[in-house]
């Protein structure tokens, strides 16, 4: 914080900067008064510039080239500067900035034409600061022709320049103007752009605002009561009166008479009593029905509070609003009507209904089928624990199901389970279970409705039963089916086959043995000591399948797939049979045969098709004897066929020892029969490193039990290897400067035929969106777009397909379903001829906080914009509150310091309430000034714990008074923020002391400090009256004083919670309330952590 002395001095320093580059009255606009504000500020700093540089020129050598005319011009600069300085105060300040525009083009250019030299040179490099300038304060469109005259000029006057070529104009200046200026033009459009954009939305909310306004339906009227208790009317607002019941008031009315015929012949004596209340002094609220004029009936809801007059003792006036509730009253009519039909739909219907009290933990209510069906009455039903009405094996179930809807709400929907009956009985029941919440979300109640299921249930096993049945036979359906049944001998008779099998095999059913004796000389032909072990297999309940040779009635060879499944009796203890399927295969068997070899041929022509190739021999001791190796060999290692190394010792000399190592346990591989593919690192003859892509493929001997041998193929990939890495390395260099630049980065390949598969994205991915990237591959782009962002993805991406880059803020959702900005840059990538495009890389960065706060000061900005009107007449009646106030507590002083002792018990009251009101009324005045004048924030390191802590000092003395303990809980590892330390004092201060003021003798007041990731938290937490629901949204709005908290007996004209909200805004922070009426409140105060959005703030 600022010593005494530093805060005169900077408050000084502020009000004479603000003298200095005050606009003129005649400016009117806001936005051309800080244009003009901003401008005047320019010119003063440039001022002070230039006169450093005229002091320094004056103590340099003059032996530099052209060192007078750059002395003469910056004098002449200076006293333009100064020119234009005057007229923008005085309110020409657009015409300063085209005089700006043209004395400095011609102060750049005039200056390097007349000495050149590289002095000159640079200074040409400073044209675009003439294009910022008129970009910041004209439009558009002379910003452009700014620009282009700049370059036209320097291409006309690029040769006359004395000692700088022509093309070190262009490449130079030239150049560097024309980017900077179109990079400037850009922003400049973009920014006004939206600029437009955000006021043009903000018009037509504030429009649908005033809409809403205008359309609410209640009426106001205000009644004074004669002494002879008669009602004559004072006022009432017409327009809504009308719109809800269709008459004037001076269509029912006589004069100022009150006629009741509005309201309904059977509601008068109702009227006369409530109207007795009022004149008893007691506040009334009815509803009523109304015959309006167009001869419908609406209801209203009318309350009326009486003004009780001290001196008549008598009601004098009685105010009144009426509500229209028409579709109210008939929702709560139906509602009566839906409950009665229920109630009777629940004592009818076969089906159990029961309502359970999560409180008090019973039922308090059941249908009568329910105890009809399981002989509890509803006390009995209380008495008995679950665990005695429920089958013990589903009481985990049930108990677990009640839980999840009483802990979480969730219904429960189809639960079965067995439940006892008062008789001993079991049934199966169905039910659904459905929470009823209270306004915080909690489960109160439980519908329970239930259905006797045992029939059905007993259906369902049944079915279960003769399903399993039906799926046996069906999943082995195929070509022909059998059964065959296990003799107690240990035969096998058949007991039924498909006719199928003819069509197959040849032979009818008939003619095919029932006993297996027989059959192999009919047509089996495979191994008959497997054949009997299939048989000890299924005896022993496995499952086979099989594929064997078969003789068809023609003697064809054919192939068939056979599945036996085992039978077994009821009591699951000995199969009894099997079915069996078969499928001819015969023609698939064939083509695979005929594959083979063709792949076999083909293998071995396509495998040796390299730069070289080899053959290994494995010999019976499973040692290696390499047969031949082709003379290519040479030309990729530089070694003769003979000179190959076929020892681990010689191998190790040419080849990577982590490649030997792997070379010999993929040898033990093809050994067994398995083919190797790999890639090697080895040094040529010549010392050169070379990698190589080796394939192995082993040799079978002819019965196909071992490996003889297995050919080898080496391909030199050390071009194709070099340039993976290569692109490796540079691909995770640019990965990880992507994550340091971004919150994720990402590259998508767009193939030939247009379809695009993306090669990697950064983890941060998941952090940003929620989202997997599988996830986004499976449902694509519109799950994490916004509908609103999405058709302008779908443009850029158009555009990028075209090799345009493309950069943009859209919004997303992410998983969870909030909403956030996201800055997306994408730059395409060409193939090597440059004719198409292959695929593009992309950064993304989280701008939400970014959109959050441009929001937060546009809201700021127009709050201050609607003080405006406020702050004008603060300042013009603020001296005369002040001299006036001034002379009341004058007098008071005088009147205090004359009275006589006698009278000074009777005067001193009253003289210390007018010293309160006097204080009052300026502490007021100061919170509409300041209100009217708030500016923005003066950012420094503050420890947020000193201020509270100061606050708490100085406030303890009011806490005492009313016997408050008042807390500060420090949070010790709160981190220093970047704040205005006066303004945010000042905010806290007034939550403190609006605490105090609401909270009754003996309470508390508990102020706590606290920090998230992103965030510092103040919270003010006091046991006072509270606030109530319906207002607690609006406290913050300016001069709204509808809660307790806001009574003029406590003072206040409703700013302060205001000033509150603007100096947090101002910082990019939020603050809310929350309350619960009569138990106190809680003021919750949030400041960013971040300098960034400090400072953007």
């Amino acid at each position: 914080m600022f010593s005494p002395f530093l805060e005169t001095v900077r408050k000084s320093a502020t009000r004479i900067w603000d003298f200095l580059t005050r606009p003129s009255p005649s400016i009117i606009d806001p936005q051309i008064r800080q244009q003009a504000r901003l401008l005047a500020s320019m010119m003063l700093a440039a001022m002070l510039a230039i006169f450093v540089m005229i002091l320094f020129s004056t103590r340099t050598s003059n032996a530099l080239s052209g060192a007078g005319v750059w002395l003469l011009a910056s004098i002449g600069l200076m006293i333009l500067v100064w020119v234009a300085y005057v007229l923008t105060r005085r309110g020409y300040y657009r015409f300063a900035v085209i005089a700006l525009i043209v004395v400095g083009t011609a102060g750049i250019f005039i200056p390097a034409l007349a000495t050149g030299g590289l002095s000159s040179y640079n200074s040409l490099f400073y044209l675009f600061i003439v294009t910022l300038l008129a970009s910041a304060f004209l439009g558009v469109h002379t910003a452009v022709i700014t620009a282009v005259v700049q370059v036209i000029l320097l291409l006309a006057l690029r040769s006359h320049f004395p000692n700088i070529s022509s093309d070190r104009i262009i490449n130079g200046p030239l150049t560097f103007n024309s980017f900077v200026s179109v990079f400037i033009l850009l922003l400049t459009y973009h920014q006004r752009r939206a600029f437009k954009e955000r006021r043009d939305e903000l018009s037509a909310s504030e429009g649908r605002y005033r809409i809403l306004n205008e359309l609410i339906s209640d009426y106001a009227y205000s009644l004074k009561v004669t002494p002879s208790g008669d009602l004559l009317h004072e006022w009432i607002t017409e327009d809504s009166f009308k719109r809800v019941t269709g008459y004037t008031h001076g269509e029912l009315d006589e004069g100022e008479n009150v006629n009741l015929s509005l309201f309904l012949p059977e509601d008068e004596a109702a009227l006369q009593a409530e109207l007795g209340q009022l004149l008893k002094n007691e506040s009334t609220s009815s509803k009523h029905p109304i015959r309006t004029k167009n001869g419908d009936v609406r209801w209203l809801q009318i309350s009326r509070l009486p003004e009780w007059d001290a001196k008549e003792n008598r009601v004098t006036r009685y105010y009144g609003v009426a509500q229209d509730i028409t579709e109210r009253q008939r929702a709560e009519t139906a509602l009566k009507e839906s409950q009665e039909r229920y109630r009777l739909l629940t004592e009818t219907i076969s089906d159990f209904v029961l309502l359970y009290d999560v409180p008090s933990s019973k039922t308090i209510y059941i249908s009568p089928s329910y105890e009809k069906a399981m002989g509890y009455t509803l006390d009995e039903l209380n008495q008995t624990p679950t665990a005695h009405r429920v089958h013990p094996d589903d009481v985990a179930t049930v108990q677990t199901a009640t839980l999840n809807v009483i802990l979480y709400g969730k219904p429960i929907e189809g639960l079965q389970y067995r439940t006892r009956s008062q008789s001993g009985t079991y049934m199966w029941v169905e039910t659904y279970s459905n929470p009823l919440k209270d306004e915080q979300g909690n489960v109160k109640q439980i519908i329970v409705s239930a259905r006797d299921i045992s029939s059905r249930k007993q259906t369902e096993i049944a079915l279960k039963a003769s399903e399993e049945r039906y799926r046996i036979i069906s999943e082995l359906i195929s070509d022909y089916a059998y059964f065959y049944r296990f003799n107690p001998d240990g035969s096998r008779t058949r007991e039924w086959i498909t006719d199928s099998v003819e069509r197959v095999t040849g032979f009818t059913p008939s003619e095919l043995p029932q006993q297996t004796i027989g059959l192999t000389d009919k047509s089996y032909l495979g191994d008959q000591a497997a054949a009997q072990h299939d048989i000890e297999l299924l005896h022993k309940g496995e499952q086979l399948h099989r594929e064997f040779q078969t003789y068809t009635k023609q003697r064809e060879l054919r192939w068939l797939s056979v599945f036996r499944r085992p039978v077994w009796n009821e009591e699951k203890t000995e199969v009894i049979g099997y079915y069996g399927v078969a499928q001819d295969i015969t023609e698939r068997k064939q083509a695979e045969l005929a594959l083979q070899a063709s792949e076999e041929r083909y293998r071995i022509l396509t495998e040796l098709t390299s730069d070289y190739a080899y053959f290994f021999r494995i010999k019976e001791d499973n040692t290696l004897d390499r047969e031949w190796i082709t003379d290519s060999v040479e030309r990729v290692t530089g070694y003769l066929p003979h000179e190959m190394p076929q020892d681990t010792e010689s191998l190790a000399k040419i080849f990577f020892a982590d490649d030997i190592g792997r070379a010999f346990r993929e040898t033990e591989l093809l050994k067994q029969g398995q083919a190797v593919n790999s890639e090697s690192r080895m040094h040529t003859k010549g010392g050169e490193l070379r990698w190589l892509s080796i394939m192995r493929r082993p040799v079978w001997n002819d019965n196909k039990t071992r490996v003889v041998g297995y050919y080898g193929i080496v391909k030199d990939i050390t071009d194709r290897k070099l340039a993976e890495l290569a692109l490796v390395d540079s691909e995770q260099r640019y990965r990880k400067i992507s994550e340091l630049i971004s919150d994720y980065a990402f590259y998508t390949r767009i193939n030939e035929d247009g379809s695009m598969f993306r090669e990697w994205i950064t983890d941060s991915f998941l952090r940003v969106t929620g989202y997997s990237p599988a996830e986004i591959d499976a449902n694509g782009a519109p799950k994490l777009f916004h509908p609103d962002s999405f058709v302008l993805y779908q443009e850029d991406h158009q555009r990028l397909l075209k090799g345009e880059s493309t950069a943009g803020d859209y919004r997303i959702i992410t998983k969870p379903g909030t909403v956030r900005w996201l800055n997306l840059v994408r730059q395409p990538a060409w193939d090597e001829a440059h004719t198409r495009v292959i695929g593009y890389f992309g950064v993304a960065r989280d701008v939400t906080e970014h959109k959050q706060v441009e929001a937060q000061k546009m809201k700021l900005l127009l709050e201050q914009e609607q003080f405006a009107m406020v702050g004008h007449l603060v300042d013009a009646l603020s001296h005369d509150f002040r001299t006036a106030l001034a002379t009341i507590e004058t007098s008071r002083y005088l009147t205090e310091r004359l009275v006589g002792d006698a009278v000074r018990p009777i005067v001193q009251p009253k003289l210390e309430s007018i010293q309160r009101s006097v204080n009052h009324l300026a502490t007021q005045l100061e919170h509409l000034h300041m209100v009217s004048f708030l500016t923005g924030p003066s950012f420094t390191p503050c420890n947020l714990n000193y201020i509270v802590n100061d606050i708490v000092t100085d406030q303890v003395g009011k806490a005492s008074q009313k016997h408050i303990n008042l807390i500060f809980k420090a949070d010790d590892g709160l981190p220093i923020l970047h704040i205005d330390a006066v303004k945010i004092d000042k905010a806290i201060r007034h939550l403190v002391a609006n605490a105090l003021t609401h909270t009754p003798d003996s309470g508390s007041v508990t102020i706590y400090t606290r920090h998230t990731l992103e965030h510092a938290i103040i919270e003010v937490q006091d046991t006072g009256i509270g606030i109530a629901p319906e207002v607690i949204e609006r406290i913050f709005e300016p001069f709204f004083r509808g809660d307790k908290a806001r009574t003029v007996e406590k003072g206040g004209v409703g700013l302060g919670l205001t000033i509150v909200k603007m100096i947090v805004e101002a910082h990019g922070g939020t603050v809310f309330a929350q309350s619960l009426a009569g138990k106190g409140s809680t003021f919750v105060l949030t400041l960013p952590l971040k300098d960034e959005i400090a400072a953007s703030a």
